[in-house]
């Protein structure tokens, strides 16, 4: 959305709570990476409970490459995601 002073609107939560309820897949992902790869840590929140858990099970099966570059570490090191599925 756009205000009218030509800004960005953020959604309120209560219109962010509504669309989720109507069975939307959406899911915030919040992953932690250790820097040779391995996840270390892992948590969905504000989603469609079954598509939050399939995307939880896709993570602890997914393997990922180690970081190689400190910056590129740094930056996704705790990396969050808003995830919609159709």
């Amino acid at each position: 959305m756009v205000s009218r002073r030509g800004g960005s609107k953020k959604p309120s939560s209560r219109n962010l709570l509504t669309a989720t309820r109507g069975g939307e897949k959406k899911c915030r992902l919040h992953l932690e990476f250790a820097q040779d790869g391995t996840l270390e840590k892992m948590n969905t929140a504000e989603g469609n409970k079954a598509y939050c858990a399939a995307l939880r099970e896709a993570a602890k099966s997914a393997t990922f490459p180690p970081f190689t570059n400190d910056k590129v570490y740094k930056a996704f090191a705790q990396s969050r995601f808003d995830m919609k599925g159709e």
